[in-house]
């Protein structure tokens, strides 16, 4: 298994150096991560997927209980971000940040770690990835009010704010 990196200047603040850059590649859905395995095993796909969508239910489950579940790949956690005036505020979905962290586990790292190798690739442009959009006012993923505030995720998404060509620009989905 080959991993494709270049070697490009940093874009990190206060590192000058060259540093190597992974090219993003494509996400792939639990949907083809069943296909893959069923295609490689005897088990059917749709085995695969319940078993994929039963481990997420189970992590979720584990999770609210305050658990931090090791799932052998690596352990999620939770925690909650935020400011708040006073010790006696009542946390909501509104006035919280809800945030997971997944810590790979070593045994993963070195198997990976193991098995690859590098190929230099010439660098390309870096493309803006959104991932999701939270609506800050409607406090919900996936919308947005117009004139409102979002938070943006995803990949590459670091812009110069003194650039006018560069940024996220929304537009209608209407024609």
């Amino acid at each position: 298994m080959s991993i494709n990196y270049s070697i490009i200047n940093s874009h990190i603040p206060n590192v000058s150096n060259m540093i190597a850059y992974v090219p993003r590649g494509k996400r792939v859905t639990p949907e083809e991560i069943a296909n893959s395995i069923a295609a490689k095993t005897a088990i059917s796909k749709l085995i695969i997927q319940s078993v994929l969508n039963g481990l997420q239910d189970e992590v979720i489950t584990i999770l609210c209980r305050g658990d931090n579940p090791d799932i052998g790949l690596g352990i999620f956690s939770l925690s909650l971000g935020g400011t708040f005036d006073s010790p006696m505020t009542v946390i909501t979905p509104a006035n919280a940040e809800l945030r997971l962290s997944l810590t790979v586990s070593p045994q993963l790292r070195e198997q990976v770690k193991a098995q690859v190798t590098f190929q230099k690739v010439p660098a390309t442009a870096r493309v803006p990835s959104i991932e999701s959009i939270y609506d800050m006012n409607l406090a919900h993923v996936g919308v947005f009010t117009p004139g409102g505030v979002i938070r943006l995720v995803g990949d590459d998404l670091d812009f110069d704010e003194t650039a006018v060509a560069e940024g996220v620009y929304l537009t209608s989905g209407e024609s």
